[in-house]
C-alpha cells in the first residue's frame, strides 16, 4: 500500500481542493456533515471523509492547545497498524491525506494537547468501510 501524508491549511481552500479531492473543503470548518464520523472534543473536532481518504483536524479554540486525529487502518487480511496523525493548532483546520486500498477499514482517535501533555482523549471510533 503506497501511503501519502500531506497536510494543507483550509485557508487555501483552492490549493486543498485541487491537491487533495476534497470536494469542498471550505465546508469542513463550518459543515462537517459530508464527513463519514465526526468526533468532537471541547477545542476541537476530528473526522473521515471516504471521498478522497481524507482525514480533518479542527482546533476550534486557538487556546495554545492543538488537536490530534490519530488513526488506524485493517486491511482486508486482518493486519492491524497504526497509519497516521493530522495535527491542528492556533485555530486552524488541517486536511490530511492517505491512501487505503479496496477492503480496508480504518477507525480514528482525537486527541487535545497541551504541549506534550495529553488533556482530553475520545478514545476510538468504530472501524469504518472505507469504501475504495
Amino acid at each position: 500500500m503506497k501511503r501519502k501524508i500531506s497536510a494543507a491549511l483550509l485557508s487555501m481552500a483552492t490549493g486543498v481542493a485541487t491537491i487533495l479531492g476534497v470536494q469542498s473543503p471550505a465546508l469542513a470548518a463550518d459543515d462537517p456533515s459530508y464527513c463519514v464520523t465526526a468526533i468532537y472534543l471541547p477545542g476541537g473536532w476530528g473526522c473521515f471523509i471516504r471521498d478522497g481518504d481524507n482525514w480533518i483536524a479542527s482546533d476550534t479554540k486557538g487556546d495554545g492547545r492543538h488537536v490530534e486525529v490519530v488513526w488506524k487502518v485493517r486491511h482486508s487480511n486482518g493486519t492491524v497498524y497504526e497509519a497516521g496523525r493530522c495535527s491542528a493548532g492556533s485555530g486552524a483546520t488541517i486536511v490530511c491525506y492517505d491512501d487505503y486500498d479496496k477492503g480496508d477499514d480504518v477507525n480514528f482517535g482525537v486527541l487535545v494537547y497541551d504541549g506534550s501533555t495529553l488533556k482530553d482523549d475520545s478514545g476510538w471510533s468504530g472501524w469504518i468501510d472505507v469504501g475504495a
